[in-house]
């Protein structure tokens, strides 16, 4: 047999060579070396592109690497995946990543290119108050990639603030520049601010001293509106341009303050009258006629009585201690009663009830029942003047006319026979003859040689000569509108039972209430129903059941009278 080639032990030996260099390969290939090398890269994006400072955000996008290095070129490094920088200046910037792993490195490097464009200006504006001057005008700059800005008011001035503010002194059409630069050049934008003048308002308030005192120093305060103003003031004769001048008057008159302001855009006038007392005023008298008198008015709060007199030389402090007084009792009243009395035009003016002194009227002195008004005859005008500047004294008759302005329940009290007793005089009298006085802490005039004291204590003792008499009853007295024959007159005798009523039930709460409850009686129909009606709102006022009191002073009272009377104590 024929020896065959020794071909095995070569095919071994290259088998062996072959899986010797596959295993070697093949044991590379598990450890990565040549799939798992990291490979380096990234994207980015230019958030303000055009304006700085511009923000610039990369995203790594290697692969196989563990950790990473950025290098963006403007001295700031990071290692993190999606890191961001800032760019102050424009250019090119090469930015770099490198990346690595336990395998290896890579790197990779990409152009940034940061650009800069010229500003854009531009800006809004407020006028704080249009028509008056001087006038600031508020400037908000809304220009875009500016490093500076400069500002050109129309007007001589300039600014580089942000926002400023700018004060204009005259009016008219003003253009206003904008300069904005940066590094990549300068642009501009002007815009028309229209500045205006309206005419002035004019306008002014004044006080003055005491009115009762000369002389009178008014004081004026200036509330025109308007701007660049001058003023010209005219106080009857005497003139001011000041802003808020002040003038003196030296005796009683009627002035017409008058202010005229003025600017480049027109005038505007404003008149208001000063009153000093005594001052000219006319009246519709009762009967004679119209008269041209003197006013004396008060200057103080809630004044409401006006004195007229046909003489102006009086003593002003007597004046207006009569004023003052008389204001006193009008107030008084109307506590007494919870109302004014009804106006009467011709008697109210200025806002105010009159006292005026007249040739001829109705009596000594006259007044309107229930409504504003009086009137005194000169010669008993003379009398009350004198009385209170010789000796400080008040006479009745003003206190007795009010009286009559402040009676307002004839509905409830009147009785109703033509020839019986009229009670509103004795509102009159007891309210104003006898208590008027004192309640407004006055003296009373002392009259033919008797004091106000005595006057009333003669007064207070009608009631006891009445009930002492066996003669005197309700029909022969106050049925028939007589009093104690000889002594008083039937006002002058229901006065007394007034006074006994204050005196014995309540004193001035007494006073001051018992005509608020006759308000609240019904209307009287008959003459009972009026002697019922006062009898009632008596015993209301002092919470007193006065039956006994009425029956020992005569007075019929009604079955139904009685019995309501019988709930107080």
């Amino acid at each position: 047999m024929k020896k065959q080639p020794a071909v095995r032990p070569i095919l071994f030996m290259i088998w062996t060579i072959v899986v010797l260099y596959i295993g070697a390969n093949c044991k590379k290939t598990d450890s990565g070396s040549i799939y798992n090398k990291p490979k380096a890269n990234f994207t980015f994006i230019i958030k303000n592109q055009g304006s700085l400072p511009d923000t610039v955000s990369f995203t790594s996008t290697a692969t196989n690497s563990t950790s990473l290095r950025w290098d963006f070129n403007n001295g700031i490094t990071s290692t993190l995946a999606t890191p961001q920088t800032v760019y102050t200046r424009s250019g090119t910037y090469n930015v770099k990543l490198v990346v690595s792993s336990q395998y290896g490195a890579d790197s990779v490097t990409m152009q940034v290119k940061i650009t800069l464009n010229k500003p854009t200006p531009d800006f809004d504006f407020t006028i704080r108050k249009q028509g008056f001057l001087p006038d600031t005008v508020d400037f908000v700059s809304t220009t875009k990639n500016a490093t500076s800005l400069k500002w050109y008011f129309g007007d001589g001035k300039s600014d580089t603030a942000n926002n400023p503010s700018n004060i204009f002194t005259l009016q008219g059409a003003f253009y206003v520049k904008l300069v904005a630069t940066n590094a990549a050049g300068s642009d501009s934008i002007t815009k028309q601010v229209n500045l205006t003048l309206n005419k002035p308002i004019a306008g002014f308030n004044f006080t003055t001293s005491n009115l009762e005192v000369l002389p009178v120093t008014l004081t004026t305060t200036n509330t025109t509106v308007g701007s660049n103003t001058t003023y010209a003031w005219t106080f009857g004769t005497n003139t001011s341009t000041q802003i808020n001048p002040t003038d003196n008057f030296t005796s009683g008159g009627i002035y017409n303050i008058k202010l005229v302001a003025t600017n480049a855009s027109g005038s505007d006038s404003i008149t208001k009258e000063l009153r000093i007392s005594p001052y000219p005023q006319t009246y519709s008298s009762i009967s004679a006629g119209l008269l041209n008198l003197f006013a004396w008015e008060g200057d103080w709060p809630g004044n409401k009585v006006m004195i007229l007199s046909r003489n102006i030389n009086l003593d002003r402090a007597t004046m207006f201690n009569w004023l003052k007084t008389m204001d006193t009792t009008y107030n008084y009243y109307k506590a007494c009663t919870g109302r004014d009395p009804a106006v009467y035009s011709p008697t109210y003016i200025n806002n105010h009830t009159t006292i005026s002194d007249v040739p001829s009227t109705c009596g000594a002195g006259c007044s309107y029942v229930g409504f504003t008004g009086i009137e005194l005859q000169n010669g008993f005008f003379d009398f009350n003047y004198n009385a209170i500047y010789n000796y400080n004294q008040f006479d009745h008759l003003c206190f007795y006319e009010f009286g009559r302005n402040f009676w307002f329940f004839g509905s409830k009290l009147d009785y109703k026979e033509p020839t019986s007793f009229p009670v509103a005089g004795t509102f009159a009298v007891w309210m104003g003859s006898v208590e008027g006085r004192d309640a407004v802490g006055v003296p009373g005039f002392t009259y033919n040689g008797q004091t106000y004291q005595q006057f009333k204590s003669m007064f207070a003792g009608y009631v006891d000569q009445y009930v002492a008499s066996p003669n005197l009853n309700w029909g022969n007295t106050f049925a028939v509108n007589s009093g104690i024959p000889g002594v008083c007159n039937a006002a002058d005798l229901f006065t007394s039972m007034c006074m006994r009523l204050k005196r014995d039930y309540g004193g001035n709460n007494f006073l001051y209430n018992i005509w608020k409850n006759v308000t609240l009686r019904p209307d009287a129909v008959t003459t009972q129903d009026a002697v019922d009606n006062f009898f009632l709102a008596a015993c209301k006022t002092g919470n007193k059941n006065l039956t006994s009191l009425f029956t020992t002073w005569k007075i019929p009272l009604s079955a139904s009278a009685l019995s309501t009377a019988s709930q107080y104590p």
